[in-house]
């Protein structure tokens, strides 16, 4: 049998939109990366989903904002399917919330 691969573990991103400092997610990225995580992940949802009630900053641009102060994590988005309709309401909102919060 073969050597096994090394554990890697990855952890979420922060995306609430508890307050008005983008700095807290790439302050959360950078510790992970420190910390050793091998990834960092997001969620993308849909109105009405699981985690539609939920203001969220949007996954992808969050991803792209914490790979500008990262080097090693790898980088994911965890996609939650719902129907089509629901998502392009829902991603026009989360987009002008992501970019406000991310703009300062």
């Amino acid at each position: 049998m073969g050597a096994a691969s090394p554990l890697r573990l990855s952890v979420g991103l922060p995306q609430n939109l508890t307050g008005d400092d983008p700095r807290v997610a790439a302050a959360y990225a950078k510790r992970a990366e420190a910390l050793g995580f091998a990834g960092l992940w997001t969620l993308d949802s849909a109105l009405g989903g699981p985690t539609g009630h939920t203001p969220l900053l949007d996954g992808l641009h969050l991803l792209s904002h914490v790979a500008a102060v990262t080097e090693t994590p790898r980088l994911g988005v965890a996609v939650i399917v719902r129907g089509a309709a629901s998502r392009r309401c829902s991603r026009a909102s989360s987009r002008r919330s992501t970019a406000s919060a991310a703009g300062g």
